[in-house]
């Protein structure tokens, strides 16, 4: 269930920037896979510029890392896969490494052998929908507690063999097929001929048609609903002076100096909010995270899924 909820937030963040700008779903996923999937700041290396060639310069949109190593490549791209796809490999072959992740209208997961240059790859489509196994299998095995590569790579691999029985068992499977299956099992029980099955099934019609199903609702359709927040504790609050976190009293002391600070509202769906708190009436008695807590934003964390508030002084 864990996982499953965290899938759905996922799922609720990219249906509200389905039509954001670049900037915007970089940042969302920035701060997904530090609160949903558990990897600190210095663990996410978002754009960093690598050389592809002899002056040609790439910047993958994020390189996850764990314990110094750089463990697996994500590729953001709107609406299309294919081209996400061909860039996300081109950085895996610089980097030589055979774990990434393309972000579009689906999420892709690709286990890719940089050493070969055709078709060196199995891949996984997992469709942003509420409730999807196979979301909730990624946001797992992606967690930083339990990224395992080789776990992962046998998912992928699995995966991708059963999308390739299902996809023979579909091309193979005809209305003739079913014919000759029918024939064998009724000469089997009842042995009888050719001509006395061929008029049995004579006035019948076998053929086969797509189903089309009613169940499944794409995240983008489902704008109207909201997943419950994965987020079950209070807001993280951080004090900043001059750019360093600092304790609370540290920052009340220069509070009481600036009468002004600003604060960064971070939401769990990759929202972020900043406003200037005008602390003109704050004093020594007064008390700093009572102010904060008797704010409107912060009353309402739990509907909001307001995750960290980070107070800067410059």
């Amino acid at each position: 269930m864990e996982y499953m909820n965290k899938w759905n937030s996922i799922v609720e963040v990219v249906r509200k920037n389905y039509t954001a700008k670049e900037e915007l779903v970089q940042q969302s996923w920035e701060f997904l896979f530090q609160f949903v999937f558990g990897y600190a700041v210095s663990e996410i290396d978002a754009q960093r510029a690598i050389k592809m060639g002899s002056t040609e310069r790439g910047k993958p949109d994020i390189i996850l890392c764990k314990d110094g190593e750089e463990i697996f490549v994500v590729e953001l791209k709107r609406h299309i896969k294919h081209d996400g796809r061909e860039q996300l490999f081109s950085y895996l072959d610089r980097l030589k490494m055979n774990l990434g992740v393309v972000v579009c209208d689906k999420l892709y997961l690709y286990d890719y052998d940089f050493t070969q240059k055709e078709n060196a790859y199995a891949e996984v489509e997992i469709p942003f929908e509420e409730n999807n196994e196979d979301g909730a299998k990624f946001v797992e095995l992606f967690s930083k507690d339990n990224f395992d590569k080789q776990k992962i790579c046998d998912f992928i691999r699995s995966k991708s063999n059963s999308k390739d029985v299902i996809a023979k068992i579909k091309s193979e499977t005809t209305s003739e097929l079913i014919k000759d299956l029918l024939k064998a099992h009724f000469k089997a029980k009842y042995a009888v001929s050719d001509e006395d099955f061929d008029s049995a099934i004579s006035s019948l019609s076998i053929s086969l048609q797509p189903r089309i199903s009613t169940q499944t609702i794409s995240a983008f359709e489902k704008t109207e609903k909201r997943t419950e927040s994965y987020n079950l504790h209070a807001p993280e609050v951080i004090y900043k002076v001059s750019g360093n976190i600092v304790s609370a009293k540290v920052f009340n002391t220069r509070l009481l100096e600036t009468k002004s600070a600003q604060r960064t509202w971070i939401y769990s769906n990759g929202t972020v909010d900043t406003d200037i708190w005008n602390a003109s009436n704050f004093s020594e008695t007064s008390s700093l995270s009572s102010n904060i807590h008797s704010t409107s934003k912060y009353r309402c964390w739990k509907e909001t899924g307001l995750i960290k508030i980070i107070l800067e002084i410059e």
